[in-house]
């Protein structure tokens, strides 16, 4: 089974995610920002994150420039999940080797179509 781990403070947006991820066959692993991410990263690495852009604490732009630095945790892909399409973040992201985002809120086709290419990027598909 996958594992995708939510980087999320949004109560409701982590349930949306894990709710969907869950119906979709995968465990999921929760935290309310990057330092909680980095340390349950430590605890079960997962095989997708998916990344609020604006947290408290340390950002989803931190946290993905934290994992891209470890060898152990640089090939793991992350979806981006913000509110806005800003062009400085997506391009900080893109700098930092993310590409795929999801835009809150977002239609179910969209998250299955980012689900689609992260897992044939993986050689994994599902």
């Amino acid at each position: 089974m996958l594992k995708a781990l939510i980087v999320e403070d949004e109560e409701d947006i982590k349930q949306l995610l894990l709710e969907v991820l869950e119906d979709k066959g995968y465990q999921v692993l929760v935290a309310g920002n990057g330092e909680i991410a980095l340390q349950r990263i430590g605890e079960e690495m997962p095989d997708l994150i998916f990344a609020d852009v604006f947290m408290p604490v340390m950002d989803g732009l931190d946290l993905i420039s934290r994992l891209k630095e470890n060898p152990d945790t640089s090939g793991i892909p992350v979806v981006i999940v913000t509110v806005m399409n800003a062009r400085d973040t997506e391009k900080k992201a893109k700098e930092l080797g993310v590409e795929h985002y999801l835009t809150k809120p977002w239609e179910s086709a969209e998250l299955d179509l980012v689900l689609e290419r992260v897992n044939k990027l993986n050689g994994r598909g599902r």
